[in-house]
């Protein structure tokens, strides 16, 4: 919390990463939230997200949107960076964390804060096409996402355009991450994981995709230590890469 609580400390923890954020880019109407930790832990996210919405400024002055601090008691601070954030970027905000629009549109409002895949469906619905021969992939749907702001089909429609979706049993129950539960109490997180590990290993999935950072390490870790052969991505990865 400490350093993701000032904008410049933000920065300069991301400043060795390959992110979108531009130091000469000024907000624009539509602007790409870049994250703290995101920009640091998963680069290509941002990206991806740029590939998928050239149209989207992504300043690399911009702080965290105080998402950490509210999901671990400090509200009020936690607020006072979403509206701070929400100066940063006037306009339209464009989150690839779930967590972090969540928290962002309980202080900007949903007509100001769009998760990428809201922001993808509302602008284009091509059908998808048909799943024959195409990989096997499935979703985990991030808590903040579907139970705080209602978006749980828009990742799935995209996911069915560029492959064949399989829809997980637990795919709406939580991974286990849930912030910073995963380090503080990371044995009931990883049993937690296990039910996860196990759908995702019978369903002999070739992509889990994620929609939040936080899901990403949880499920990329637990993948690896079983030694699955399913490869996780972040919904912004598997779509910039589609042909």
């Amino acid at each position: 919390m400490w350093a993701v609580d000032s904008p410049r400390r933000v920065r300069a923890i991301g400043i060795a990463r390959r992110h979108a954020g531009r130091r000469s880019d000024a907000p624009g109407p539509v602007n790409l939230m870049l994250g703290c930790f995101e920009r640091v832990l998963y680069p290509r996210v941002s990206r991806a997200a740029r590939e998928l919405i050239p149209e989207c400024a992504a300043p690399a002055g911009q702080g965290c949107c105080g998402a950490l601090h509210a999901h671990n008691g400090a509200l009020e601070r936690g607020n006072e960076m979403a509206e701070e954030l929400g100066e940063a970027l006037p306009g339209t905000i464009v989150t690839t964390a779930g967590g972090c629009a969540a928290h962002l549109a309980s202080v900007l409002g949903t007509e100001r804060v769009k998760e990428l895949s809201q922001w993808l469906v509302e602008r284009e619905r091509p059908p998808a096409e048909p799943a024959e021969g195409r990989p096997r992939i499935g979703l985990q749907d991030s808590c903040h996402l579907r139970n705080a702001l209602g978006v749980w089909r828009e990742p799935r429609e995209l996911i069915a355009r560029v492959g064949e979706y399989v829809e997980l049993p637990s795919a709406a129950a939580c991974c286990g991450a849930a912030g910073s539960y995963a380090l503080v109490r990371a044995d009931d997180s990883a049993r937690v994981l296990d039910r996860h590990l196990d759908e995702i290993a019978d369903a002999d999935l070739d992509i889990v995709a994620v929609v939040n950072p936080g899901c990403y390490r949880q499920l990329q870790q637990g993948v690896k230590r079983r030694g699955l052969r399913t490869r996780v991505v972040h919904l912004a990865e598997l779509l910039a890469s589609a042909p």
